[in-house]
């Protein structure tokens, strides 16, 4: 095991460990890679080797844990039968990681029941979500109006085809930890919330606070606005 990974997974022995494949492109493009117009699944694509070398370094790390592999920006559900391919060919005996797919374009919400069909869990990325469908830059996108009815509908499509599926559907993003947003993403029926460690307690706190009838009222009532 890589020395570096070995004091976070050993923390997390049979527990659920999510991991997530590199996200470059955009504004989290390395000098390497300067000057290209791809992100996230398609830069991995586009190195096969590095795909199943990071891959292989994911699956050895996490061996003891019930690991989860999160794939960026995943738009069609190829690319994700392209990944578990390649997964299958670096694991080697003991239980098969889970893959999932963050939903967080227009064309995955839109396409989410197929992608589900090849995925063991959806993880939607209500920051890069909400600035595609509002138009805003990414910066503003992080405190970018979640609850504007345009977002909830993608957000509760790719919920509904989750749960059609039988797989769980996390949110990650600002959104998870919002005051504002949280009982609203409760009410739309997703599963977990992804929030930074500093907050865990507070969200868990408000989490217990809320009554699941009004959050499915609040989230029904924004979803009917025009």
């Amino acid at each position: 095991m890589r020395p570096w990974i070995e004091p976070i997974f050993a923390r997390l022995a049979g527990k659920a460990a999510t991991v997530r494949l590199f996200d470059f492109g955009a504004d989290k493009t390395p000098p390497f890679l300067r000057g290209t117009t791809k992100r996230g699944i398609d830069l991995l694509l586009d190195a096969p080797e590095v795909l199943r070398a990071q891959l292989g370094a994911i699956v050895e790390a996490g061996r003891n844990a019930d690991l989860r592999i999160l794939v960026p920006m995943v738009v069609e559900v190829e690319q994700l039968r392209v990944i578990r391919n390649a997964l299958d060919g670096v694991h080697a005996g003991g239980p098969r990681p889970k893959l999932g797919a963050m939903i967080e374009t227009p064309e995955a919400a839109i396409g989410a029941a197929a992608i589900a069909r090849e995925a063991d869990f959806f993880s939607i990325g209500t920051n890069d979500l909400t600035q595609l469908v509002l138009g805003l830059d990414r910066e503003r996108s992080r405190t970018a109006p979640v609850l504007d009815p345009r977002v909830l509908r993608l957000i509760d499509v790719t919920v509904r085809a989750a749960h059609d599926a039988g797989i769980l559907v996390d949110v990650c993003g600002e959104a998870a930890s919002d005051p504002a947003a949280m009982p609203v993403l409760i009410g739309l029926g997703v599963d977990e919330l992804s929030t930074a460690a500093a907050r865990v307690g507070e969200v868990r706190q408000a989490v217990r606070s809320l009554e699941l009838t009004a959050c499915r009222q609040r989230a029904k009532r924004l979803l009917d606005q025009s």
